[in-house]
């Protein structure tokens, strides 16, 4: 069994779908869905560690010759905990904008911006610490009508 054979096992196992694999991950849609129709042996090891980290399974699944992945304890910090109690009592638009901020704090963190429009991982960093704060005033404050 290929990789992406194995990848859409294990996608099929988490109840998840590929485009929610590639928000959560930072992983281009179809860069996923081209692994799972490739199922080829070879992928880039750094978006399969970001997508098996995100599926709880250990790196060696997609290259071992085993059927069911491993079992990887998902740890969880008070944050993270916070993070999907949180999400998952949220409107549908709530859901959608803390995916999109997620996908920006993913970018900033990246080396893109620097490579895609030349500024610093630092002044993403800082313009997406900006954003996060202006997003949590309360709404008529002071502070917001300055945003």
């Amino acid at each position: 069994m290929g990789i992406g054979r194995k990848l859409q096992a294990l996608i099929d196992e988490k109840d998840t779908n590929p485009n929610a694999v590639a928000v959560a991950t930072g992983v281009n849609s179809q860069t996923i869905y081209s692994i799972i129709k490739r199922d080829s042996t070879k992928a880039d090891i750094g978006e399969l560690c970001k997508i098996a980290n995100f599926l709880g399974a250990d790196l060696n699944y997609f290259y071992d010759d085993k059927e069911k992945a491993p079992a990887k304890p998902l740890e969880l910090n008070d944050n993270e905990l916070k993070l999907i109690v949180d999400y998952r009592s949220a409107s549908p638009d709530d859901k959608k904008m803390i995916l999109r901020t997620a996908a920006n704090a993913a970018f900033a963190a990246s080396e893109q911006p620097a490579a895609k429009y030349g500024i610093s991982k630092a002044a993403a960093e800082d313009w997406l610490e900006r954003e996060a704060l202006a997003a949590n005033l309360p709404e008529g404050s002071q502070e917001a009508a300055q945003k």
